[in-house]
């Protein structure tokens, strides 16, 4: 016989909502900083305040029979904590810090000493709990050392918080559970069968019965020992710098993968073994009568009636985890973590052979995670590097007007001239080496003077670790000039590694510290290396690979010619630009007079469709500013494809995203029947690019395709849904534009390109009137667009 243990829901229920709350609180505490900076000090202490009342609240609810001296010092903690931070928002930090520390090294000896008076898993999490405490304590003082300020403090009380909830939600505690009346082994815990009590099930359970006490343990062990390689695994194949910024890619991928396996588990494994446990219950049924035969007439079994004993006793051991499941979260995490790991194993392991996805990859969740934290101080850090890097340029003898100016070499004032726009291209992979052989070919020819990036030099964040197989390799040969605007995957680190690249060596050296003083006031490095060593090493690779980049001040820039002015605007993450960079756009804008003016963004405004600043008012003012200043042409990234939309006001609107990412196919298979603009064109055309996916996709893939195709991606949008493909085989569908200042003729023309070559009208979808009168499906893809004549009045140089 066995005493069952029920559930007392409502008390457990009640805790757990508690220790959800708790670590929402930490999540809260953790990122703050990293995401307001450090005004929102006085945030943190009332989110620390209510966690210590949350917890003391949890302590009274649960009663005296679990009410500990352990429960109420942690309270007073997080309480301690929270009005030390809160009173002290501008306060020293030295002392801040001092503070934090001493109150976790108590509180971690507190609850070392309790876990010492207790056995089992309560003595196990008592000692985890404080030991975490303990290394928070050092934590604290090494963020100190790299002088990280108020993120340290974030940190720190953000993870205790986070390990305080965890064990709030998932450790059961004495007094939640009550004993049920005593229960007969012999009868079969799945009722379902409709078995009467049999000896042969007694016999089968009593051992399994036993051996499930120690299950949740072997699954924590066995758990803990996979995550512990999935995390080695990402710290290598990232590149990771060691900190505590540095851990957060492979930390965040490591939390994709927990999330992968259990969603295999739950969704996946655990319905496809209920479904068969059902179907296949009348044998199981026959199986346990014929046993309990066999052991009533005491003959026996034969080896099949043996193999037979061994299926049934693995299904009583299948029900009763599920009964297990049913009163403890804590044994149905683990036990559906320890069935999804290894089938996450193994697409951590052929992942890369399905090319780079923005779903089935967790190393690329990480760049969401970096998204969330940069978005919003885009704006901040680029007004402080462009205001720092203008001082400077002003002092050293530089105009005001000159200093984000570019002087391409071999751009004259009078003559035609080429240049290359390109978007997107840093992934690393075949869909970007495609283009290479076009681009060089470009490059090899007189008349193309410069080249310019269009947003999203390196993916997934921009790193400087990947710029030498992302972006130096592939432009190795490419012999002009290249420029270029970041992206918001290159804003993911804070612009460093574009700052590094891009930037001439004085401005790259003021931008980087510009920025991490705007964030700290200090002269740490968040990444964990010196900007010299980052900068030096942008150095290296220029001379090693012969690429000429690091020609330009800022991230963004004006070129100025007689008929024709060229202006780079840098959009951020949020497609918004800041104060600073508004004044300088409307005046570059000015300076360009009657010239025909073209403006390269880092988003487009009009994508599958449909116009993207309808909802966004920043954008809108963006582009009413085009508007303004009679924009002939505005050329954009982002959206990985090509694009061509042309407004009733005569503007030109590119997408020009093809540059070697995966393709965004929600615009070719998602496309509305009436678009905001009757005159489009996008390349790949629909039919192309479903024979395409019929010949790559995988099947697992295909729910992707159908949600696109039928739904469009609802709730989200075809661009989110089409980051689940990349395609790496050819046909590829890669493409860059070259644009043609034809002075003399009066005109400028684009010319888009693939990777075999100039594109040709059959290549392209087309609706309205885009096509030239007369052109044919073998003719080259052309737009044209009329250059003002600007022999009276040249804009200033």
């Amino acid at each position: 016989m066995k005493k069952i243990k029920q559930v007392d829901w409502k008390k457990l229920a009640g805790r757990r909502v508690l220790g959800l709350m708790v670590v929402l609180l930490g999540v809260v505490v953790l990122f703050s900083p990293i995401v307001f900076g450090a005004w929102v000090v006085a945030l943190l202490g009332i989110a620390l305040i209510a966690a210590g009342l949350i917890q003391f609240a949890e302590t009274i609810r649960a009663g005296e029979q679990t009410a500990t001296y352990v429960s109420y010092v942690t309270g007073v903690i997080s309480i301690v904590l929270g009005v030390v931070v809160f009173i002290s928002p501008t306060a020293v930090i030295t002392a801040v810090l001092f503070t934090l520390t001493l109150v976790l090294l108590i509180d971690g000896g507190v609850k070392i000493v309790a876990a010492l008076k207790t056995s089992g898993q309560d003595r196990f999490w008592g000692l985890l709990n404080g030991g975490a405490s303990f290394f928070l304590a050092v934590l604290i003082w090494y963020l100190f050392s790299a002088n990280l300020g108020i993120i340290s403090i974030g940190v720190a009380a953000g993870l205790r918080l986070v390990v305080e909830g965890w064990t709030m939600f998932f450790v059961p505690k004495r007094g939640n559970e009550t004993e049920e009346s005593q229960t007969d082994e012999r009868v079969h815990p799945d009722s379902r069968l409709n078995l009467e009590p049999s000896g042969a099930v007694g016999e089968a359970q009593a051992p399994v019965l036993k051996q499930l006490g120690l299950v949740n343990a072997q699954n924590i062990y066995y758990c803990l020992a996979f995550l512990a390689i999935f995390f080695a695994i990402h710290v290598l194949r990232t590149d990771t710098h060691w900190s505590l910024i540095g851990f957060i890619s492979p930390f965040a991928a490591l939390v994709g993968d927990i999330a992968i396996s259990l969603i295999v588990a739950i969704v996946i494994v655990l319905p496809l073994r209920l479904f068969w446990r059902k179907i296949t219950r009348w044998i199981e049924r026959a199986g346990w009568r014929r046993l309990e035969l066999l052991r009533k007439s005491e003959r026996e079994p034969t080896v099949f009636e043996n193999a037979i004993r061994f299926w049934l006793t693995s299904r009583l051991g299948f029900a009763l985890e599920l009964q297990h499941v049913r009163y403890s979260l804590n044994f149905a995490f683990w036990r559906m973590l320890r069935v999804g790991l290894p089938m996450t194993a193994v697409l951590i392991a052929i992942n890369l052979a399905w090319g780079f996805s923005w779903y089935f990859n967790t190393e690329n969740w990480a760049s969401s995670v970096w998204q969330e934290i940069t978005k919003g101080r885009v704006d901040d850090w680029r007004a402080r590097m462009t205001t720092d890097v203008e001082s400077m340029a002003i002092a050293n003898g530089v105009a005001p007007e000159k200093v984000f100016s570019i002087d391409p070499e071999g751009v004259r004032d009078e003559g035609d001239f080429s240049f290359i726009v390109i978007g997107d291209t840093g992934e690393g992979d075949m869909s970007q080496a495609s283009l290479r052989s076009q681009l060089i070919t470009a490059s090899n020819r007189e008349d193309v003077k410069f080249l310019v990036l269009s947003s999203d030099v390196v993916y997934p964040d921009g790193k400087m670790k990947d710029y030498e197989a992302k972006f130096y390799l592939p432009f190795m040969g490419f012999e002009k000039p290249i420029y270029a605007i970041p992206g918001n995957h290159d804003w993911f680190d804070a612009n460093e590694g574009f700052n590094a690249n891009f930037l001439d060596a004085a401005s790259a050296s003021v931008a980087l510290r510009s920025r991490l003083a705007e964030d700290l006031g200090t002269d740490a490095v968040s990444t964990g290396q010196t900007f010299d060593e980052i900068t030096g090493e942008a150095a290296r690779l220029r001379g090693l690979y012969g690429v000429r980049n690091g020609l330009q001040r800022g991230p963004y820039f004006e070129m100025h010619r007689p008929g024709f002015s060229l202006i780079a605007v840098d959009t951020g993450i949020l497609r918004r630009i800041d104060g600073r960079q508004a004044q300088w756009l409307d005046a570059a804008l000015t300076r360009a007079g009657k010239n025909f003016k073209m403006v390269i963004l880092g988003h487009p405004f009009f994508v599958a469709g449909k116009y993207v600043g309808g909802n966004d008012p920043a954008f809108q003012q963006i582009h009413d500013t085009m508007v303004r200043h009679n924009v002939g042409i505005t050329l954009a990234g982002d959206t990985h494809d090509f694009e061509f939309y042309k407004e009733a006001n005569g503007m030109l609107n590119f997408v020009n995203g093809g540059g070697g990412a995966y393709l965004s196919i929600g615009t070719a298979l998602a496309f509305p029947k009436q678009p905001d603009v009757p005159d489009y064109a996008y390349y790949p055309p629909t039919d192309a690019l479903r024979k395409k996916i019929g010949d790559e996709t995988p099947f697992w893939k295909m729910p992707f395709y159908y949600w696109l195709e039928w739904f469009g991606g609802y709730p989200f949008d075809s661009e989110m849904v089409s980051g689940a493909f990349d395609f790496n085989r050819a046909p590829f569908f890669q493409s860059f534009l070259e644009v043609r200042v034809e002075r003399s003729q009066n005109r400028v023309r684009l010319l888009p390109y693939g990777v075999n070559g100039r594109l040709r009208w059959r290549d392209i979808q087309v609706g309205g009137n885009v096509s030239p009168a007369g052109a044919g499906n073998d003719d080259f893809v052309e737009f044209i667009t009329d250059q003002p004549d600007t022999k009276e009045e040249n804009p200033e140089r």
